[in-house]
């Protein structure tokens, strides 16, 4: 936002806010998370992330050695800053001096990240394509189709 012209891509997977706060709990449960990760508690982030999955994708054998891997490696690094989650833009009005190609990518029943948000910015941006998937589709059921949709769209840089 301070600076559009900077970029030569974008790729915005899952955005979860533009410019606005949310009232239906998603930021309270991104702080559970982060507060998880600073308390370097790996079952209990894995537990908030196992609860995020599509039913059918969190019942499926190895998930959640998958998910507790992931949180392991979380709380493994150093905590970030703490920062606002709720608005990551101050003003959506400045994403359309950005003129470099985006790719915005949703997905369907997702609470966390809802695909109207990712909708929403790829009307914001002037030169982006949309790629909405199915429910868990980045990274759990069509993220093949996600990390092609990526490489393509950043192979020419």
């Amino acid at each position: 936002a301070q600076d559009p012209t900077r970029f030569a891509k974008l790729v915005f997977v899952l955005p979860a806010a533009i410019d606005a706060g949310r009232a239906d709990g998603a930021t309270v449960r991104l702080q559970r998370l982060g507060a998880a990760i600073a308390a370097r508690d790996a079952r209990a982030a894995a537990d908030l992330l196992l609860r995020e999955l599509p039913a059918d994708v969190r019942t499926l054998r190895g998930v959640d050695a998958l998910v507790l891997r992931r949180a392991r490696a979380l709380v493994s690094r150093p905590a970030p800053a703490p920062r606002r989650l709720d608005h990551p833009v101050g003003d959506r009005a400045l994403l359309a001096g950005g003129r470099a190609p985006a790719l915005v990518v949703g997905q369907h029943g997702d609470d966390l990240h809802p695909w109207q948000i990712a909708h929403e910015l790829h009307t914001l941006l002037p030169s982006s394509d949309l790629l909405l998937l199915g429910e868990g589709g980045v990274f759990w059921t069509d993220a093949l189709r996600a990390q092609q949709a990526i490489a393509d769209h950043l192979q020419e840089i």
